[in-house]
């Protein structure tokens, strides 16, 4: 969030906190992909299913996409160029 107020200091402040939020919901989707592959067993059943986090990282990067577009986010993405023009992994 600090890095994001420095980099938009006449942000707006929700843009800034649902962009932080969304930011560390999209890693821990990634890592729980990477880790687990995206089909995973049925916690119930056992039967292979796709992994629901594959859905939440789609959804945080639509919504990245969405509020970065208001902001400068390169700075979180390690990037000199703004998220919205790089394609997001």
């Amino acid at each position: 969030m600090k890095m994001l107020k420095t980099q938009n200091p006449r942000g707006n402040f929700a843009d800034m906190t649902m962009y932080t939020d969304y930011f560390f919901d999209y890693q821990e989707a990634s890592e729980n992909i990477s880790k687990n592959g995206t089909i995973v067993a049925h916690p119930r059943t056992g039967s292979p299913i796709e992994n629901p986090y594959v859905k939440i990282k789609a959804t945080c990067v639509a919504q990245l996409l969405k509020i970065g577009a208001k902001l400068k986010v390169n700075v979180l993405w390690g990037g000199t160029e703004p998220a919205q023009k790089r394609k997001i992994p």
